[in-house]
């Protein structure tokens, strides 16, 4: 999951929550953890929600292009290109 200064919080969490409970059930039933969540930013510590809620968050380029299966960028507020992060597209 990607954060960033401005992502709306639902936006983050709700799909976290699916990711969550999917994982949780798998474990369960086949013993096979399928995801290890990782909330991320371009420049890592903490990032603050469009509500004002405040997140940690580990630095994109300390986890290994291997680690990751699925990156999943929540939304901003509509219309305000000011809360995105440019150089997300960037990021290697």
């Amino acid at each position: 999951m990607i954060a960033y200064n401005g992502v709306t919080a639902l936006d983050l969490v709700g799909p976290m929550q699916v990711f969550s409970t999917a994982t949780g059930y798998s474990k369960v039933t086949t013993g096979v953890k399928l995801y290890d969540l990782v909330v991320a930013s371009v420049d890592g510590g903490v990032v603050t929600t469009s509500t004002g809620l405040q997140i940690v968050t580990q630095p994109l380029h300390e986890i290994g292009r291997e680690q990751i299966d699925t990156i999943i960028v929540p939304g901003g507020r509509p219309n305000d290109t000011t809360v995105f992060d440019t150089r997300l597209v960037l990021a290697r």
